[in-house]
């Protein structure tokens, strides 16, 4: 299989698997774990991110929902990161110089503007 034939079964698979993790009754460990595999098989969304949370919320033991809670921050930091923009392809600040060209001349002195 190629690239995009991978892509497209990848695609299948969680169009299938999601509803499947979403209404099942397990428990809130296995169902974090789950969901966490489908966020980095590449279905971030917005809906199995709070899915997620929910599901750590859900898990009873302290020191295993924290693990899950710092897991799925984690997991947001990396998306959050991937979402940035690469260094030097940020756009300029309003009034910030562009690619175009820019006149090197150095000024004259006026009236205004004396040179100290």
């Amino acid at each position: 299989m190629n690239k995009e034939e991978l892509l497209g079964l990848r695609e299948r698979i969680l169009a299938a698997t999601v509803p499947l993790v979403l209404e099942t009754a397990a428990n809130g460990t296995e169902k974090f774990s789950l969901l966490v595999r489908i966020i980095h098989a590449g279905n971030a969304s917005s809906e199995i991110y709070t899915k997620a949370y929910e599901a750590a919320q859900a898990i009873e033991d302290k020191d295993e929902r924290l693990s899950a809670l710092m897991d799925l921050l984690d997991e947001v930091e990396l998306d959050v990161d991937s979402h940035e923009e690469p260094a030097g392809e940020a756009e300029a600040p309003e009034g910030a110089a562009s690619d175009t060209q820019v006149d090197e001349t150095p000024p004259t002195p006026t009236e205004d503007n004396q040179y100290s």
